[in-house]
């Protein structure tokens, strides 16, 4: 009786674990997509390199450099860095002023955010 309350227990914590992961990795990728968001919506042609614009993405890359660790943490995956990769090319582009680049970094970002959220969903490969 002793062994099937330590299993029902440890199963217990293994799957609030899961869940757990599950819901911060979420907030925190949806965090990203939201100041993504608000950069593309309110950027165009004429004032996606004003000041304005680079300090929501100097936030946006302290708030991935903050999630990253996290995310890292709570995965086997090592390539993570795409988003950083395209906050890089975000910045290179207002300092250019090529407003393609900058579309296509944010949908980028967007992108592989969104991906990553599907990775880190609850799965048996994740609660071993």
């Amino acid at each position: 009786m002793k062994r099937l309350i330590v299993v029902i227990v440890a199963t217990l914590i293994i799957v609030g674990l899961a869940v757990g992961e599950s819901l911060i990795s979420s907030t925190f990728l949806n965090e990203i997509i939201d100041i993504t968001k608000e950069i593309s919506l309110t950027s165009n042609e004429e004032n996606f390199f004003y000041n304005e614009n680079f300090e929501k993405i100097e936030n946006l890359e302290e708030r991935w450099e903050h999630h990253e660790k996290w995310l890292n943490m709570m995965t086997n995956l090592k390539n993570l860095e795409e988003i950083g990769e395209q906050i890089t090319l975000l910045k290179a582009s207002i300092a250019t002023k090529n407003f393609d680049d900058f579309t296509n970094s944010l949908y980028l970002i967007s992108y592989h955010a969104s991906e990553y959220k599907t990775m880190f969903g609850i799965k048996f490969q994740n609660i071993i």
